[in-house]
């Protein structure tokens, strides 16, 4: 389902998440985590406003129950997959390999390097991504993204915040105008 998900919605586009807020402007919205655009939480209180602001995202376009994919990221020298991300293995939560990308053809580099893209099926239900979110917030995890293949809205969290790909560009204002208050003040969003 995910495989033929990905190339309804994406195409041929590359599981690289920072990228689609180019390639798909029209449907992307940004919300920051905390207050002011502040990127890491340095208390209790923004640890919870944090994960408040991404539940709230999530159970706007997720309803209990529904189920997600996860897409987690590990890199590599080698086009062997290996595991996934220490910190990820640590939340013991199942992942598969999906795709393995060639990143030093995508940005030049003359070193080969590797992004190696795990699965993980999820149920959503409020704070079910919370350890995730937490991994990602302190930079520990990147490109992660957090799919429903059935609803084609797709959200990738990063540290200071969460991009969101909807499925149509009145879907995108809608969620713009619910947590209008979350977005960045910047004439281009970001």
């Amino acid at each position: 389902m995910l495989e033929k998900y990905w190339t309804q919605r994406f195409d041929d586009a590359l599981p690289i998440a920072h990228s689609f807020h180019d390639s798909h402007r029209d449907c992307w919205v940004r919300f920051h985590s905390l207050p002011e655009s502040k990127r890491y939480a340095e208390s209790k209180l923004e640890w919870t406003t944090l994960l408040e602001r991404h539940n709230a995202v999530l159970t706007a376009l997720a309803s209990d129950g529904s189920q997600l994919e996860l897409l987690t990221t590990n890199w590599s020298n080698s086009d062997s997959p290996g595991l996934p991300h220490e910190q990820f293995c640590k939340l013991q939560l199942s992942a598969k390999h999906w795709r393995t990308v060639a990143m030093h053809e995508f940005d030049g580099d003359p070193a080969p390097n590797y992004w190696h893209i795990f699965r993980t099926s999820i149920s959503w239900t409020h704070g079910a991504l919370d350890d995730v979110i937490r991994l990602v917030a302190d930079d520990h995890l990147s490109n992660v993204m957090i799919l429903d293949p059935n609803k084609s809205w797709l959200l990738h969290p990063y540290d200071g915040g969460m991009d969101v790909i909807l499925g149509s560009t009145a879907q995108r204002d809608a969620l713009s105008r619910k947590f209008k208050h979350w977005r960045s003040s910047r004439a281009d969003g970001l």
